[in-house]
């Protein structure tokens, strides 16, 4: 997001020194907790966190957003929702007034009423190449916290007219051309390929995310229409399908590693990141159709097996990748939230799993993914002083033991399968939700897709079902991201030419 080089140069020009003083507090704020010897306490910093905001808001400027950004991000690390929530509508709203949104070498064609740009149009690459890493950090957190709250999206997806960044590691100062977002699953030229790396990848993975609980998890649909119930399993076959071909389209570079013993050094964040996102909205999407509620009469003619053996292969992949992550990566380098929340819904997922059948045992998984956000709330944690060691990571493992202590003093409880974001973002405890074990729904209230129908449908108006959902070709489906999927987490650091 930032250019280091242009950071420096635009630091020594007089015009610029608010703007960049401002990100340079941004900054401050959020790294110092990895700094030795660096003393702050909760007060300094929440009163330098109101000045950065109050100056960036101030002002629309570049670095104003990257400051602006940089707090989301801290604030979401940090576990601080609702605030990051605030910032993120206020930058997603101000990236469009800044047209960051649009490509503004476009020839596509263009509106008869030619909008105002704040921002002078620009040749030079690396100006182009940082506003758009501007909006798409941006658009990620604001995607990252819409879907581990479960609310909906402050933009649309359909109004995104950018090209992808390029890939930072292998580009300097030359243009490089990379492709529109949301054409991955169109033909792509070697060129354009090549333009491209983990950062683009990271993005066409949370929008497949978000697109799931746009499309389905976040449907209106009322189980006694066949009709309505047809529509919604359709749109639940094309993003399973969507995410299964994202999967085989991903660069031959990453994925092919033919005798597989190539030693994988160092993971790629981003490259990472990406691949926990894609196997979380896995479950995300089949969760629903593997622990479908009793009560909805033609149950047993979706494929809720397939979608059972899917999200219990992801959620290991999930514990997998990420423990190799953790002996993988720079042990001080910290991890995005959405990393945390995928680990939430995997561990989650495993608990559903055991519970399912008295002949499950808990899985190792769980505990090797408690382990893995053990350490990533140390990384997150750095150095701060006791009273600023808050963080998701440590409140998503909180929350799973909780859950875990639940379904083990109470065996007749059973976890809300669409219930994740309360329990990711609410306040509980154990004494509290066993005392209150018959107050507690086994299903959300108040949601369409789970309404108990007063009267139970002619079974003919669920015979389309059967044909749409339990054919040869969806079982057959590669869904799931492994670790041993070739060079799929390889990061190619290049020290010398990293200047994103």
């Amino acid at each position: 997001m930032i250019h280091q080089g242009r950071f420096s140069q635009d630091s020594s020009v007089v015009g610029e020194r608010e703007a960049i003083r401002t990100l340079q507090h941004a900054m401050t704020a959020a790294a110092a907790k990895f700094v030795l010897g660096y003393t702050s306490t909760f007060e300094s910093k929440e009163d330098l966190r109101r000045r950065i905001f109050e100056s960036a808001i101030a002002r629309s400027s570049l670095a104003a957003l990257q400051a602006l950004i940089i707090l989301a991000f801290d604030d979401l690390g940090s576990g601080n929702v609702d605030r990051a929530w605030q910032t993120l509508g206020f930058l997603t709203k101000t990236t469009i007034y800044m047209q960051l949104s649009q490509e503004p070498d476009d020839n596509s064609g263009h509106p008869f009423c030619q909008p105002f740009r704040p921002l002078s149009s620009t040749d030079d690459f690396t100006t182009n190449e940082e506003r758009r890493r501007i909006f798409w950090v941006a658009f990620l957190l604001e995607r990252c916290c819409a879907v581990t709250t479960g609310w909906a999206a402050s933009s649309c997806t359909d109004d995104i007219h950018r090209r992808l960044p390029c890939d930072g590691h292998l580009r300097k100062q030359e243009p490089a051309i990379a492709p529109y977002f949301g054409t991955w699953d169109k033909c792509r030229s070697t060129l354009e390929l090549s333009t491209i790396g983990a950062l683009a990848y990271n993005i066409e993975a949370t929008d497949s995310m978000s697109r799931v609980m746009s499309y389905v998890l976040q449907s209106r649909v009322d189980v006694r229409d066949a009709g309505q119930i047809t529509a919604w399993l359709s749109r639940f076959k094309e993003l399973d399908s969507r995410l299964v071909h994202w999967k085989f389209l991903l660069p031959q570079k990453w994925r092919a590693n033919p005798n597989m013993t190539r030693h994988v050094p160092l993971m790629d964040p981003n490259l990472t990141t990406a691949h926990l996102t894609h196997n979380a909205t896995m479950i995300l999407l089949h969760q629903v159709i593997a622990y479908a509620p009793s009560h909805w009469h033609f149950r047993n003619r979706l494929p809720v097996k397939c979608s059972v053996d899917a999200c219990y292969s992801a959620s290991v992949e999930i514990a997998s990748i990420a423990d190799k992550y953790m002996n993988r990566s720079l042990a001080e380098s910290p991890l995005s939230s959405t990393c945390g929340f995928c680990l939430f819904v995997a561990a989650r997922i495993l608990l559903i799993w055991w519970q399912s059948d008295d002949s499950h045992g808990l899985p190792a998984e769980f505990w090797s993914i408690l382990r893995s956000l053990g350490e990533m709330s140390k990384r997150w944690i750095g150095l701060a002083a006791p009273d600023m060691k808050q963080n998701v990571f440590a409140r998503y493992a909180m929350r799973l033991r909780e859950l875990h202590d639940i379904c083990i003093s109470n065996q007749s409880y059973q976890i809300d399968v669409m219930g994740w974001a309360l329990e990711a973002n609410q306040e509980f405890s154990v004494s509290e939700s066993i005392a209150n074990m018959n107050n507690i729904p086994t299903q959300p209230a108040g949601s369409d897709l789970n309404n108990t129908p007063s009267a139970e449908p002619f079974a003919a108006d669920f015979d389309a079902i059967s044909g749409l959902m339990l054919d040869q070709d969806f079982f057959d489906m590669d869904r799931v991201i492994a670790f041993d999927d070739g060079m799929m987490f390889a990061a190619t650091l290049d020290t010398a030419s990293a200047i994103w």
